[in-house]
C-alpha cells in the first residue's frame, strides 16, 4: 500500500483504511515497512479505496471494559477494577458499545485499547473513570427498556434510550420546579419520580420506535402526564424516606384560596 509517508508506521501496527465510522473503512495490519512510501500489509484490503483515502494507525482493534465498586464517591484505585469483557471495534461504525446488565451507579468503569493479535494493551491509568449510567438520573436505561418491552432489543442503541430518559427528566423537572424549588433535580430520587420517569421515558421510546402506532404510546403519555399534573397542582405530594412532604416552603403563591384577588372584573384601567 502506497502512503505519503511510512515514517510513523511499524510492523504489527493496526491501521484503519478509509473514513472511520463509515462504510468501506476496514482494518489492516502492517507486516513490514518497505520504503519511505510503501507499507506491506499482512492481508490484502477487501475494499477499493480512492487516492489519498485516510490511513490511520490506532491503539488497538478492541476495547477491554473494567468495573470497580463505588465506596465513598471518589474514583477507586486501579487495583480495584476488574475486567468484565472485551469488545472488537468495528471500523465502519461510529461507536463501540458495551452494556453491563448488572451495572448501576454503584459502579465505576474504565476501558483500555487492546491488540487481539499481539495481546498488547494500553495502561489502565490512562483511562478516565466514569460512574454507571444511572448516576445523576432518576432511573436506569434497563428499567426503561423493560417498561417499553425492549429489554432484548439488541439493535436498539442505548443512546436512543438515554435521549428518551433525558426528555422525560427535563419534562418532569420543568413541571415541578415551581413546586419543589431547589429540590429539583431530586436527590435522593423519590420512588414516585423514579416510576414516573420510567413510564414517561418508555412512552418517548415507543413513540420514537413506532411513530405510526399511537395506540402503543399515546395512553402511556396520557397516564404519565396526568400524574405529573396532579403533582404540579399539589393534588398529590412527594415525600421523603421519613414521610415528610418535599414541597419547598420558600416558594410563595399569591393569591391563596383565603386571599382576595389582586384585580376584580369591575376595575377599569
Amino acid at each position: 500500500m502506497k502512503v505519503l509517508s511510512s515514517a510513523d508506521f511499524a510492523m504489527g501496527d493496526i491501521l484503519y483504511v478509509g473514513s472511520q465510522g463509515r462504510e468501506g473503512c476496514e482494518k489492516a495490519v502492517v507486516a513490514s515497512v518497505e520504503d519511505p512510501t510503501t507499507i506491506e500489509l499482512a492481508e490484502p484490503l477487501q475494499h477499493a479505496h480512492i487516492a489519498y483515502d485516510d490511513v490511520c494507525s490506532v491503539l488497538g482493534d478492541s476495547i477491554r471494559v473494567y468495573r470497580a465498586p463505588n465506596v465513598d464517591g471518589s474514583i477507586p484505585a486501579n487495583g480495584s477494577f476488574v475486567s468484565l469483557a472485551t469488545r472488537s471495534i468495528e471500523s465502519d461504525q461510529l461507536s463501540t458499545y458495551y452494556r453491563d446488565s448488572n451495572g448501576t451507579s454503584d459502579h465505576w468503569y474504565k476501558f483500555t485499547y487492546t491488540n487481539l493479535d499481539t495481546g498488547a494493551e494500553t495502561d489502565l491509568s490512562d483511562s478516565t473513570a466514569t460512574r454507571g449510567q444511572d448516576y445523576g438520573n432518576y432511573c436506569s436505561l434497563r428499567e426503561i427498556r423493560e417498561e417499553a418491552g425492549f429489554l432484548d432489543a439488541t439493535n436498539l442503541r442505548d443512546t436512543m434510550v438515554e435521549q428518551c430518559r433525558t426528555n422525560a427528566q427535563n419534562e418532569i423537572n420543568s413541571a415541578l420546579r415551581n413546586v419543589y424549588g431547589k429540590k429539583v433535580p431530586f436527590n435522593p430520587v423519590p420512588g414516585a419520580i423514579k416510576t414516573l420517569t420510567i413510564q414517561l421515558a418508555a412512552a418517548y421510546l415507543l413513540q420514537s420506535a413506532y411513530p405510526g402506532r399511537k395506540d402503543l404510546w399515546e395512553p402511556r403519555f396520557k397516564a404519565a402526564r396526568a400524574k405529573l399534573e396532579s403533582l404540579q397542582n399539589k393534588d398529590d405530594s412527594l415525600t421523603d424516606d421519613d414521610g415528610e412532604d418535599l414541597v419547598d416552603s420558600s416558594i410563595s403563591y399569591y393569591p391563596t384560596d383565603d386571599q382576595s384577588r389582586a384585580f376584580t372584573m369591575d376595575m377599569r384601567f
